[in-house]
């Protein structure tokens, strides 16, 4: 069992992926220059997510294409998260010692008679 990502570790992940963030003009808050969705990465600069898998177009720096639907559902470190669940909930897919944290809110109670 993969122990949950802690606290410091979203934070790392979060300062490394704005490291990665380019300047320039941005159309729809992506963190990508209109120029550089266009000459470089061929992303529609009009769109947040080329290819609708659910990730912004800045995915290139978890090492998934921003042009390919399927990449979302696939588990690029196989620890058993969709890159698409680690993104949103702040893990690195590539690194399989960086886990979502679950958090659970389930009690179950029995009464007997």
């Amino acid at each position: 069992m993969k122990r949950p990502i802690n606290i410091l570790n979203r934070l790392t992940a979060l300062m490394a992926l704005i490291a990665f963030i380019p300047l320039g003009a941005n159309a729809v808050g992506d963190f990508l220059s209109d120029a550089d969705e266009l000459n470089i990465f061929g992303t529609d600069p009009n769109l947040f997510d080329t290819d609708y898998d659910g990730i912004s177009d800045i995915e290139f720096i978890f090492g998934l294409n921003p042009l390919d639907p399927a990449d979302a559902v696939g588990d690029l470190d196989i620890d058993g998260f969709t890159n698409l669940e680690e993104v949103l909930l702040l893990s690195w897919p590539g690194d399989s010692n960086s886990t979502p944290a679950i958090e659970s809110n389930f009690n179950v109670s029995f009464e007997g008679p």
